[in-house]
């Protein structure tokens, strides 16, 4: 009886030191699920890391040892307010939307990798923030005009610039889209500028209004 009641205690001791370990094992970062569209980096408790790039999918590593963090590879960003002086010296502030995609590699991952905590983010934002204010003292005034055509070509000129910045590059970002969400000029621009779109929306209004009015038991208004 002794003999069954000891090998039912070590079982259980067993069972549970493997409970404790495959717990340990998911809370230390050793086995991850990797979804699409983002990948794994593997950094050591020494403060190495691994060059192999870990793909989407059920990924294990070294116990304790090693720690898989995941990495979402296309992102999307809005930006805070940024500032800059046009090539005139005028004040410009624009809002940007940026999709980007970080480069799969394991050495600009670890630039920003510490204990865990992955500073990616707040390294871009300010690497933004230096190329919008260099881009903006390249550039006149008249490009941040609220015209659909000159608003297009800015954000392809932004695109080009921000794939060509140093710092950027040197985060392993890859910026695939921008676009101006929200634009502020000098007053002296920006006041004649918002008159015109208020007026433009004016007569749109006006001019709906007195259609739908023309239109009171016209059967013409519904004819082809």
């Amino acid at each position: 009886m002794s003999f069954l009641l000891n090998r039912a205690s070590v079982i259980g001791m067993s069972l549970l030191l493997a409970a404790s370990a495959s717990f340990l094992y998911v809370r230390t970062g050793g086995v991850k699920n990797i979804p699409a569209g983002n990948v794994g980096f593997v950094d050591r408790i020494d403060g190495s890391y691994s060059q192999i790039i870990l793909q989407p999918g059920v990924r294990f590593v070294t116990l304790v040892w090693e720690r898989i963090n995941v990495i979402e590879v296309k992102q999307t960003t809005t930006t805070g307010i940024l500032k800059g002086k046009t090539l005139e010296g005028l004040p410009v502030s624009v809002v940007l939307q940026i999709t980007f995609e970080r480069e799969s590699n394991a050495d600009l991952f670890a630039g920003t990798y510490d204990n865990g905590s992955d500073s990616f983010a707040s390294e871009l934002n300010k690497a933004i923030a230096c190329a919008f204010e260099s881009y903006a003292g390249k550039t006149t005034s008249l490009s941040f005009v609220p015209i659909e055509s000159v608003e297009q070509n800015t954000d392809i000129a932004l695109l080009s610039y921000f794939n060509s910045d140093a710092q950027l590059q040197k985060l392993g970002a890859k910026v695939i889209q921008v676009q101006v969400k929200r634009k502020w000029l000098t007053p002296e621009l920006q006041v004649p500028i918002e008159t015109i779109q208020q007026l433009d929306q004016i007569v749109k209004d006006v001019g709906s209004a007195a259609h739908q009015q023309a239109c009171l038991n016209n059967p013409n208004c519904n004819s082809d």
